[in-house]
C-alpha cells in the first residue's frame, strides 16, 4: 500500500471490489482508523443502493445506528408473511446483540425511539419486567417527556401488579386461617356436647 494512504484507497477503489477492499483494511488498517475507514466504505456502498454490503461494513465499523437505520426500513411493510411485531422483535434482537458486542451505551434519537416503542409494546402484552430492562439500556441520561411517562407507567404497573398478588395471597391466607379456626371451634364444641350428653 503506497504511502499507506488507506482513506484515498477506500474513497476511490471500485465498489465492485468492496470485499477485497474490506479484506485489505483488515490487514493494513490501524485500530484508530479502522472505524472511519469502514464507515466511509459503507457510505459509498449505501449511496449506490447496495444496502446489504453497506450494512455489513457499518457493522464492521461498529456503527449500530446506521445498521439499524437500514434494517428499520423493513418495518414499514410486512416481509415474508411476518407482521410488524415479528419484524420489530427480529430487529431488536439484532440491535441488542450488536450493542452488547460493541459495548455501545449511547444511542441516537431514532434508535432510542425504536427501543422505547418496543418497550411499550412489551408492556402492553404484560411483559413489564422485560420492558423495563429494555428501557434501562437507554441509560439515565435520556430525559424525553414520553420516555419518562413510559417508565413511570411501567413502574406503577409493576408495583400494582405485585401489590395485587400480595393482597390476593393475603386474602386467601385470611380465609383459610378463619376456616381453620371455625373448624377447630366447631369440633371442640361438638366433642364437649357429646361428652356432656353421654355423662348425663
Amino acid at each position: 500500500m503506497v504511502g499507506n494512504d488507506l482513506m484515498s484507497f477506500v474513497s476511490t477503489w471500485p465498489l465492485s471490489s468492496w470485499k477485497e477492499t474490506l479484506a485489505l483494511l483488515c490487514k493494513f488498517a490501524q485500530k484508530e482508523e479502522w472505524h472511519i475507514l469502514c464507515d466511509t466504505l459503507a457510505s459509498r456502498l449505501l449511496n449506490v443502493g447496495d444496502t446489504l454490503a453497506a450494512t455489513l461494513c457499518y457493522i464492521c465499523a461498529g456503527n449500530i445506528d446506521k445498521a439499524v437505520e437500514i434494517w428499520s426500513r423493513t418495518l414499514k411493510s410486512e416481509d415474508g408473511g411476518k407482521t410488524y411485531v415479528d419484524l420489530l422483535q427480529d430487529l431488536m434482537e439484532k440491535t441488542i446483540t450488536l450493542a452488547l458486542a460493541t459495548g455501545q451505551k449511547r444511542f441516537s434519537a431514532s434508535l432510542s425511539k425504536l427501543i422505547e416503542n418496543y418497550a411499550e409494546l412489551l408492556a402492553s402484552q404484560g411483559l413489564l419486567k422485560t420492558a423495563m430492562e429494555y428501557l434501562k439500556l437507554l441509560g439515565s441520561d435520556e430525559h424525553s417527556h414520553e420516555l419518562a411517562i413510559l417508565r413511570d407507567r411501567i413502574a406503577c404497573s409493576t408495583e400494582g401488579h405485585f401489590k395485587h398478588i400480595s393482597l390476593y395471597f393475603l386474602f386467601r391466607y385470611s380465609v383459610f386461617h378463619w376456616f381453620e379456626v371455625f373448624h377447630l371451634f366447631f369440633w371442640s364444641n361438638f366433642f364437649l356436647w357429646c361428652d356432656h350428653t353421654l355423662l348425663n
